[in-house]
């Protein structure tokens, strides 16, 4: 039939008791390393499960194989694989599966092993006396194996056995000898009255051992002088023990970070609860390790303790790697203090939203900000306002690497032109670019590019996906040479234009969470907004189009916000009057604003 029931398998997802678990949405599966056909299975959201499903392997051919298992959380995260083996047997006709005969060979003498044919049967019990006069004294392997009516053998079956010399009556124990671990040159030899068997009461001097894990061997001479075989006993030194010995501090780290390890002293206790002492705050959201050990009133420092727990998110920020406001400074906001250092002449400019110093300026000649060391990659994304004034050849929002063709991940435009453009440098280097020039001179957009674990590229302008592609997954090692508006390559320009609100994630962000980004609306912007004088629109309420005129000459920004506060329209326009098409749009309330320069100026519209 070739299918067999895979049943009781059981994932529990654990962390510590003051942190939360996640719930499973769903698994996968596939045989071997055929991931292409994997069979991906949702299920309602459960913190356990247990599955019980038929499964097909009727395509497997017969023989060892591996079945191969992952689950998803409500967080889009994978599980590590869990593999098993199976053996898919032959299938064979009725009556094909009965013995016929039976060999067997010792130790690797395959060439003089012994046939014997039976009665066929389904199965036959072994009752004979098996010859052994050729072999030597001491240790062997016997091997068997069976054949059935289909001529098909069996595995082999092997088992130790020990061939004794001839047997000597009344052999008598005269001498036992002992030794420590593997210090058999200071083994004590004790020689005893004749005896068949001996009752060892005596105590051993252990004052030289160390503390800790120690083997005992020993081992018994007969009267022939033939030592027996050696039989070996772990057993443990304790420390010399003190009185009322407690705890007086206590030290722990997360994952590896030895270096930033937190040291804390109690007071004098034999025991007492930690949890609520261990500050976690900086901790990033997913899987980690606690590392802690104790110091008792000796000055001694106990082993380490490690315990996996699973920080969960409790906000978008708590998946972020870094965060660059460029208010002023390219500090980073995050809790991981991964602060950028600008060169050149960076200056503060206005951002998309007005606020003057509320985003930072770059002269495409020699600015740029230096992010510093620290490590990404894996599934991430990478999201910001930018204003390109000019098209530098691939000139870079970010370039995050070790040099040039040295795990970069790179933003940038394509070329000299409007085309944006992704690129990941790892196993293999793979970019995405959108077929069309997208980015507008002199215009704010929101970007943001993701990859996922599968190495799946994604570019979104103002939440919408402009180009995705299969790509590659970017390594995860510390990065040194990581900026902001330069390249790691000689031959690329400097980035001439604005660049805002730089967040970086160690997750990818969904539609809605991009969305959500975009169309965030501050609640900072200008109370003193410049007046534009004299400008009309008209109509209002409106129907289809809505028709502006701003009385002067210029290049401008229309941005329409819906009452959310989410962006739904951003154009660029010039000349004296514009026409602005909202025939596709709900009816309600929006707000308009105006942006000629620095100079804004917001309008209420009613839509019918």
């Amino acid at each position: 039939m070739g299918k067999y029931w895979i049943i009781g398998l059981t994932l529990w997802l654990l962390s510590l008791p003051i942190l939360f678990a996640q719930n499973i949405t769903g698994y996968e599966y596939w045989i071997d390393d055929d991931f292409s056909n994997k069979v991906f299975t949702s299920v309602t959201p459960t913190s356990s499960l247990l599955i019980n499903e038929n499964i097909d392997f009727s395509t497997e051919e017969d023989g060892l194989h591996i079945f191969n298992i992952r689950f998803i959380d409500e967080n889009n995260k994978w599980s590590s694989p869990l593999s098993y083996f199976f053996y898919k047997p032959v299938v064979q006709a009725s009556g094909a599966n009965t013995i016929t005969s039976y060999e067997y060979w010792f130790d690797d003498d395959f060439d003089a092993l012994v046939n014997t044919n039976v009665t066929q049967d389904v199965q036959v019990s072994i009752n004979r006396n098996v010859e052994m006069n050729a072999l030597d004294n001491g240790l062997h392997l016997f091997n068997v194996r069976f054949k059935n009516a289909a001529s098909l053998y069996s595995t082999v079956l092997s088992k130790f056995v020990y061939k004794l010399p001839l047997t000597i009556s009344n052999n008598k124990i005269i001498e036992i000898q002992y030794w420590i671990d593997n210090d058999m040159a200071s083994s004590q030899n004790i020689a005893i009255s004749s005896a068949s068997s001996v009752v060892i009461d005596e105590n051993l001097d252990l004052s030289t051992l160390n503390s800790g894990m120690h083997l005992f061997n020993i081992r018994v001479k007969d009267e022939n002088g033939l030592w027996s075989s050696t039989k070996s006993q772990f057993f443990y030194k304790k420390e010399t023990t003190v009185t009322d010995n407690v705890i007086v501090k206590y030290q722990y780290w997360i994952d590896d970070d030895i270096e930033n390890s937190t040291t804390v002293s109690v007071t004098n206790n034999a025991s007492f609860e930690l949890l609520d002492d261990i500050d976690f705050s900086a901790v990033m959201a997913g899987l980690h390790n606690l590392q802690i050990r104790f110091q008792d009133a000796q000055g001694t420092w106990s082993s380490t303790l490690g315990q996996d727990f699973l920080k969960v998110a409790q906000s978008l920020d708590d998946h972020l790697w870094a965060y660059y406001k460029f208010d002023g400074d390219a500090n980073d906001y995050s809790s991981n203090e991964h602060h950028g250092v600008s060169y050149g002449e960076v200056s503060s400019v206005a951002d998309n939203f007005g606020n003057s110093n509320g985003a930072y300026g770059f002269d495409g000649i020699d600015d740029y900000i230096d992010l510093g060391t620290w490590t990404n990659g894996g599934a991430m994304s990478i999201s910001f306002w930018a204003r390109w004034d000019a098209f530098n050849n691939y000139s870079r929002i970010v370039d995050l690497g070790n040099g040039s063709s040295s795990n970069n991940i790179i933003v940038s435009n394509y070329q000299t032109g409007g085309r944006f453009f992704f690129q990941i440098y790892s196993t293999s280097t793979v970019g995405i670019t959108t077929p069309s020039s997208v980015v507008d001179l002199g215009v704010w957009n929101y970007y943001t590019v993701t990859v996922d674990e599968s190495g799946y590229m994604k570019s979104y302008m103002n939440g919408s996906i402009v180009a995705e592609g299969t790509g590659v997954l970017p390594r995860t090692v510390e990065r040194a040479k990581q900026y902001v508006g330069k390249s790691n390559f000689t031959q690329d320009g400097f980035f001439n234009g604005a660049i805002d609100e730089l967040r970086i994630y160690n997750k990818v962000l969904t539609e809605d969470e991009i969305s959500g980004l975009y169309s965030y609306l501050p609640t900072n912007i200008p109370n003193e907004i410049i007046p534009l004088s004299g400008i009309e629109l008209y109509p209002n309420p409106i129907t289809d189009n809505l028709y502006i005129d701003i009385k002067q000459d210029g290049d401008y920004i229309v941005s329409i916000f819906d009452i959310s506060g989410k962006i739904v329209l951003q154009q660029k326009c010039n000349g004296l009057k514009s026409t602005i098409s909202l025939s596709n749009y709900e009816s309600g309330l929006y707000i308009v604003r105006l942006q000629l320069a620095n100079s804004f100026k917001l309008f209420k519209v009613i839509k019918k």
